[in-house]
């Protein structure tokens, strides 16, 4: 297929090396599998670009003179342009001075009125009549929102690039007058409890929660947990106290419900048409309480913070103390602009063009321009308008099947980390040596160095203090959120601000990619609860069910063994058996017994996980049987006992599994197996054959089975643990 330059900013090897020496890939933007649709990688190239060099015109940092984006088969990737001479630094810096300190007076005010101009963009898109207005009106709906997109990109760059400065310099003053850097937890702790109760990004979780108390105040817990999300809503028609939750529900979606399932495209839709994506949060709250924890959580730490700013506050000098004071304040700020922007600006506003392009992608598929509505994302802007003229007369469907022909090939590649004529590290210390603060946080994150100090599993960097421990729940993409549940640690290779709706049900957060200001860090402090970020690999390396444990004190995250914690009871009459468990399962409770009776007592009278028992000396059969009424999942480990008809005698009374003494070295891999097993509800002596079957062989020579064959058949489509 040849290559399909629908954007003049798509990247050309030859064009883009020559004069530039690297472009770098934005993976958070754009992770392997997700290219960006034609349709939004033109809009945003255009209006990225745009809104990066007007923020860079203006702000002007003195180290960087321009931002620049392309697109590589639908992926991201940047570069930052240096001030060519010393002369044009001093002019980009006497500039710099004015702009900042501009913005820093007025903050306040200006995004105020940012956040006005932002509501009011999405005023006519809502109250369009589709049904009655013309192509030409049409036509015009999407150019303005097209202006519209512009200038939000304006808005994000112009604050991102300004307050991200400002708090860069606070960075900076911190390590030079105070001797502390972001790695420290009181630099930390500066920026905890910085969110009210009317925040933008509150408020959506507040409203899924008050929704969840809702059901069941109205007795209709029963209806929402029982449904399938997508049913609920039908279900809950059947009955007046139903049909008031939907109107509550719709009331909710009308304010908060203009966000996509994934915001960085339109190609998803939003919580407006599929109501199911709000609900599968909804249903997620259900058992939290009747408390929004976050008020009192934010309540808490807001002390905890004011008492370290007047800590640190004393300790700078008193002539440095108004300067010190407003780069605090300001650089608090655009931890909370971070997460309030984006409800205000790509979430909605990118969702309010997708209804856009829904509505007119409805109409002209009915004139048989395109097969259906969500085809018009695989178009770009010119050729929208080009159909709009008369789109009766206008087919675009051979164009559109070659462009998701492409798209899904495009799914398919995984993006170098760089383009580049000069080695890598040049190109990292020129792209760092620009200290643009967006271009750092698309590219790899506002970072610290990460933590190689310990012998850990996963190293990274602390971006919310705390520990926790907990089941790994790896998420790749948005679509897969509703399978969370509360008490998971979270593990992505990249978070969205999107995500917000489940950081009241888990733990803690693993993240691949970010820092101390990314989306995931400023809530994890804003709910308490730690977040890891630069976890190189970590949504690969960590397994969903996994126990893994974050810990600040090391900067790191460390995969639990499944027996953690685990209770045993060992019984054998043979000492030097009993010490190599031992020996073996250090992470286990053990309980040893070398008698039957002394085994028999303990099974009666105390809890336990899993018993090993023997089978010779200590009538191992009968304490089976004990066991199994005790419901206490028991392993047979035999030496002189070792036999194909006790084999299948261990089975029958209920063993979950039959070990020879000879293997008993490989007790913690049984045992992990027996427990990941049970957890997952999976076939666990049909996994016996494949770790035994050879030794069984060597044993009792080839075709043992026969012997039980009836029995082996059944053996194989055995049932699930159910201890």
């Amino acid at each position: 297929m040849l290559k399909d330059n629908y954007t003049t900013f798509m990247y050309d090897e030859k064009l883009d090396l020559d004069k530039t020496d690297y472009w770098i890939y934005c993976a958070a933007d754009t992770p392997p599998g997700r290219p960006r649709t034609p349709m939004f990688d033109w809009v945003f190239m255009n209006s990225s670009n745009w809104g990066a060099n007007y923020a860079c015109y203006k702000i002007s940092i003195p180290s960087a003179n321009s931002i620049a984006f392309r697109s590589y088969n639908g992926y991201g990737f940047m570069t930052v342009t240096l001030p060519a001479s010393e002369d044009e630094v001093k002019r980009r810096s006497a500039k710099f001075k004015t702009a900042l300190g501009y913005l820093i007076q007025n903050y306040d005010q200006l995004w105020a009125e940012a956040k006005l101009k932002l509501i009011g963009y999405t005023k006519k898109p809502k109250e369009f009549d589709f049904d009655n207005a013309s192509w030409f009106e049409m036509s015009q709906l999407f150019r303005d929102r097209m202006s519209a997109t512009r200038k939000m990109y304006e808005i994000v760059y112009y604050f991102s690039e300004g307050l991200g400065t400002t708090y860069l310099l606070f960075v900076d003053l911190c390590k030079n007058m105070l001797g502390i850097d972001e790695s420290e937890p009181l630099f930390r702790k500066l920026f905890t409890g910085l969110q009210n109760a009317t925040s933008s990004t509150s408020l959506v979780e507040k409203g899924l929660h008050r929704l969840s108390q809702r059901a069941n105040e109205l007795g209709l817990a029963n209806v929402l947990i029982e449904n399938k999300p997508e049913e609920v809503v039908s279900q809950m028609e059947r009955t007046e106290s139903g049909q008031l939750w939907n109107k509550e529900l719709i009331e909710f979606l009308n304010i908060h419900g203009w966000r996509c399932l994934i915001e960085s495209d339109y190609i998803t839709p939003t919580w407006v048409e599929e109501p199911s994506l709000a609900i599968v949060h909804i249903q997620q709250y259900l058992n939290k309480g009747p408390d929004f924890e976050l008020d009192l959580m934010i309540e808490r730490e807001a002390k905890e913070r004011e008492n370290v700013e007047k800590e640190l506050i004393e300790k700078v000098p008193l002539d440095q103390r108004d300067w010190f004071e407003t780069l605090l304040r300001i650089a608090q700020q655009f931890t909370i602009w971070r997460l309030e922007h984006i409800y205000y600006c790509e979430v909605y506003q990118h969702a309010i063009t997708r209804h856009v392009l829904m509505q007119i992608g409805t109409k002209i598929s009915k004139v048989e321009c395109i097969e259906r509505a969500e085809d018009i994302f695989f178009l770009v802007p010119e050729e929208l308008y080009k159909a709009l003229i008369h789109p009766e007369s206008c087919s675009l469907k051979p164009l559109v099947r070659n462009r998701k022909t492409k798209w899904e090939e495009n799914k398919k590649i995984i993006p170098p980390p760089l383009f580049s004529k000069i080695d890598p590290d040049q190109a990292a210390n020129l792209f760092l040596k620009s200290k643009d603060p967006m271009a750092i946080e698309l590219a790899i994150g506002m970072t610290s160095l990460i933590n190689t100090k310990h012998e850990v599993n996963l190293g990274g960097q602390i971006a919310s203090m705390g520990i926790a421990e907990g089941p790994a729940r790896v998420i790749l993409s948005a679509e897969q959120l509703g399978e969370i549940q509360e008490g998971d640690i979270l593990v992505a290779p990249i978070f969205r601000s999107s995500w917000s709706p489940v950081f009241p049900l888990i733990k803690g957060a693993v993240i691949d990619r970010g820092g101390i200001l990314s989306d995931a860090a400023i809530l994890g402090r804003e709910y308490g609860i730690p977040v890891i970020t630069n976890v190189i690999d970590g949504s690969l390396k960590i397994k969903t069910g996994q126990r893994i444990k974050i810990d600040d004190s090391l900067g790191a995250v460390l995969i639990v063994s499944p027996l953690e914690g685990k209770k045993l009871l060992i019984v054998d009459d043979e000492a030097d058996i009993l010490d190599t468990l031992e020996d073996l399962l250090p992470m286990c409770e053990l309980t040893k017994a070398d008698t039957f009776q002394k085994a028999k007592t303990l099974l009666e009278n105390e809890q336990f996980d899993l018993a090993i028992l023997d089978i010779m000396g200590v009538k191992g059969y009968d304490l089976l049987a004990i066991a199994k009424k005790e419901k206490v999942m028991s392993v047979m480990l035999t030496a002189h006992a070792l036999s194909l008809d006790s084999t299948v005698r261990a089975y029958k009374e209920g063993a979950v599994c039959y070990v020879p003494k000879e293997k008993c070295f490989e007790i913690e891999d049984i045992l992990i197996d027996i427990f990941e097993s049970k957890g997952k509800q999976e076939f666990f002596w049909s996994r016996w054959l494949d770790r035994f079957g050879p030794f069984y062989d060597s044993k009792f020579g080839l075709g043992w089975q026969n012997k039980h064959k009836e029995f082996w058949e059944i053996f194989k489509k055995t049932t699930p643990l159910d201890l």
